[in-house]
């Protein structure tokens, strides 16, 4: 986010079976945005790797 300062809250849910994930469903709350990330809105993806590390993707726009 280019040193840009500032939270924002997402919502997720994804349903598995054993080790398929499917169904996922990741936003960021509208209007969540504090600071330099006021704008910020999109939606995205966790990804989760072999060794367990969770990634959180996001396609995002920021205004301005």
């Amino acid at each position: 986010m280019s040193g840009r300062r500032g939270t924002f809250n997402v919502v997720h849910a994804a349903s598995t079976h054993g080790t398929d994930r499917f169904d996922e469903h990741l936003v960021i709350v509208p209007d969540s945005g504090t600071g330099d990330l006021a704008s910020i809105a999109g939606t995205g993806r966790v990804v989760v790797e072999e060794d367990g590390t969770h990634r959180l993707l996001l396609d995002y726009t920021l205004d301005g």
